[in-house]
């Protein structure tokens, strides 16, 4: 029930944040994609 409400209210709030973060691409996204990159390389050397 309670996770409900936060669902709720939570999703209120994704429209503007997704604008924000496609104006600018975001510290984590860049983060991720880097770590991604470099996961797939440590991936082929492991095999």
């Amino acid at each position: 029930m309670i996770n409900d409400n936060i669902l709720a209210s939570s999703q209120e709030d994704v429209r503007p944040i997704k604008e924000h973060l496609q104006v600018i691409p975001s510290e984590s996204e860049i983060i991720k994609q880097d770590f991604e990159k470099r996961s797939s390389e440590l991936g082929r050397k492991i095999e």
